[in-house]
Order: C-alpha cells, then sequence, then structure tokens
C-alpha cells in the first residue's frame, strides 16, 4: 500500500507561497514501534512547509505553529494530506536563542487525509531556537510522540500502530493571527491543552478581621 500513497506524489507540495513572508519548514516522521520495521528500509515520512508562524500571548509564552498541505493536484481530495503541528513553549529567548523541553503538554500535531486523522502528542524532546531578527525565528526540534488514530486500508502511515519520532527545521514569520488559527486546528475536537491553575487563595485572615460572616450581628 506504500507505493500507492508515494504514486500520489506526497512529498510534493500544493502551495508554493512566498517562504519570506509566511515561513518554512519540513517536518519528518518515522515510527519508533520497537517490534517491527519496514522492509526492506525505514519508512520517514516528509512533509514540506511554506507557513510557520510565530507570536507571544498575553501569558508570556512562545507559540510557534506550522502548517504542511502536501499532496498530487492531480489526485483531488484523495491525494490530499495536511499536517498541523503547534507548540506553546516557555518565555521567549532572552538573548540569541534558547532550548526548551517537550513534555506532554507543549505539542500538537494532527495528519489529515482524505480518509483519516491522526494525532500526535509529544512526551519528550526538544526545540531549539534562534533568534533572526526582530520578525522571524528559525530552529530545529526532534521529538517522540504518542499516535492517536485509526488506520484505513490506504493509510498513510502502514504498519503497527506505535509511538513515532518527528523531526525537522523550520524558520518562522511573526503572525499571531495565522498561527492561532493552526493552533485551534491542532487543538480541535477535544485535544486542547489543559489550562494553567490559578494561584491558591489566600487563607490568612488580616489581624482584626470579622470571620464571622455577612450574616454577623452583635
Amino acid at each position: 500500500m506504500t507505493g500507492f500513497w508515494r504514486s500520489l506524489g506526497l512529498s510534493l507540495p500544493i502551495a508554493l507561497f512566498g517562504a519570506g513572508c509566511n515561513g518554512s519548514a519540513v517536518v519528518k516522521l518515522v515510527s519508533i514501534h520497537p517490534r517491527a520495521i519496514d522492509p526492506p528500509s525505514v519508512d520517514i515520512r516528509s512533509f514540506a512547509s511554506w507557513e510557520c508562524y510565530w507570536w507571544v500571548e498575553e501569558s508570556g509564552d512562545l507559540n510557534i505553529a506550522i502548517r504542511c498541505e502536501n499532496g498530487n493536484p492531480l489526485a483531488g481530495r484523495l491525494g490530499r494530506v495536511e499536517l498541523n503541528m503547534s507548540w506553546v513553549l516557555g518565555k521567549p529567548p532572552a538573548g540569541s536563542g534558547r532550548d526548551y523541553r517537550l513534555h506532554s503538554i507543549e505539542t500538537r500535531t494532527v495528519l489529515d487525509t482524505a480518509l483519516e486523522t491522526h494525532r500526535f502528542v509529544s512526551y519528550a524532546g526538544m526545540v531549539k531556537v534562534l533568534v533572526t531578527d526582530d520578525e522571524h525565528l528559525k530552529g530545529t526540534f526532534r521529538m517522540l510522540a504518542m499516535h492517536r488514530g485509526g488506520f484505513a486500508p490506504l493509510s498513510i502511515l502502514q504498519g503497527p500502530k506505535g509511538n513515532f519520532m518527528l523531526f525537522g527545521t523550520f524558520q518562522a514569520s511573526l503572525d499571531p493571527q495565522r498561527g492561532r488559527a493552526i493552533r485551534e486546528r491542532t487543538e480541535s475536537d477535544g485535544w486542547a491543552r489543559p489550562k494553567a491553575s490559578p494561584p491558591p487563595k489566600s487563607t490568612s485572615q488580616p489581624s482584626g478581621a470579622d470571620n464571622s460572616g455577612p450574616n454577623h450581628s452583635g
């Protein structure tokens, strides 16, 4: 079945945007199933992106979002493959760059085809972010991710289910609006990141405070 998908030219980008305005990225994924391997060689899927954006939320967290749309236009809807990935990291780099460790909350990835949807949630890894100028970032990433999703008869991901390694490079342009749209797709259908817990309320009372409540009389 793998040859079927290769015949659709999945490594070819559909939309050739200008990388200078929208950023760019290359995302690769490979199965790390411990008891199976793709004969005769390891099957690495590669996705080219001409959309990669970054921004900083009010919380102070650096966000990076990547959208890849690959396929063969001649195959129509059947040949369309779209990958969306988002990172919610910590504070942006204070200097020329910063390394961010990835756990279960930072990354959300969704891979859509005409036949199926696959989800990937990181559990370990790292993103290196380098500051190019005031409006551009670049970097590399490598992460291990849990795979969630069914396998159709003509699945893009052949072989046994298991975890995957995702790795690649990116160049991100500052664009909060487009970046948030990608992040929303990665968090849709019940895959939202957990909300940060509010700070605990103080249980102490000022000296001389009335502890009896609003109905106190005396």
